[in-house]
């Protein structure tokens, strides 16, 4: 029973890491970098970059929404076949 639960847990796991590699591309790790800078920026509201403290929320949300796009759009997009 329990090495029937080990392979089950394993099994969904592995599906969910190629989703989750799927959605990864270069794009999306910048987009993420970025977001999360911005984020922080806010958080700290840091004005030493010739931007208002107020901007970076709106700039960190507007990433976000980028990089989830790129995301789903990693996800959906088939792989082109092979000799194609």
């Amino acid at each position: 029973m329990f090495v029937w639960l080990l392979g089950a847990v394993s099994f969904v796991v592995n599906r969910q890491a190629i989703r989750v590699a799927a959605a990864l591309s270069p794009l999306s790790g910048l987009l993420f970098l970025a977001t999360t800078t911005v984020t922080v920026l806010a958080a700290m509201e840091y004005e030493g970059l010739a931007f208002e403290d107020d901007w970076y929320g709106v700039i960190a949300a507007l990433l976000g929404a980028v990089l989830v796009a790129v995301a789903a759009r990693n996800i959906r997009r088939r792989p082109s076949e092979p000799g194609l």
